[in-house]
């Protein structure tokens, strides 16, 4: 068992560290990514709220959200399903909720269903946390 010049038998510790806690950890970790299949990156498996709202508004048109939350200009709530939809989304906006417009969009435009994704801020992380440090209640007593 690992005999030579650099085998365990030399080496005298667990360089790879396959009996430790590390190792146990980076073994699971490597399993689970390995056993995504189909995903581009899975850190980015995160879906974003609005990817619900859109797939209720393609599935039960207007009527599948709440008047409290979401206003319709126009014709007013009807229970038709929209050919443009505007999300506007004040503070900002991140590259996921981006990149879900554009899914949307990709899916749908043939079925003459488009949502046009409009923000105060295109967030990445730095900008993100530079926003939320700027924040009144982020100082501390």
């Amino acid at each position: 068992r690992g005999g030579g010049v650099a085998g365990v038998g030399v080496r005298g510790c667990d360089i790879f560290h396959k009996h430790t806690v590390v190792g146990a950890a980076r073994t699971i970790v490597r399993k689970h990514v390995e056993g995504i299949r189909g995903v581009e990156n899975a850190l980015t498996r995160h879906e974003p709220l609005l990817a619900s709202r859109l797939a209720a508004l393609k599935m039960a048109g207007v009527s599948a959200l709440r008047e409290s939350e979401f206003k319709v200009l126009g014709a007013g709530r009807s229970t038709a399903r929209p050919q443009e939809v505007v999300v506007f989304m004040v503070g900002g906006a991140t590259y996921a909720e981006e990149r879900v417009v554009a899914e949307f969009n990709r899916e749908n435009s043939a079925k003459g269903l488009r949502v046009v994704l409009g923000c105060t801020t295109l967030h990445n992380t730095e900008s993100f946390v530079a926003e939320i440090c700027r924040h009144p209640s982020a100082t501390p007593p």
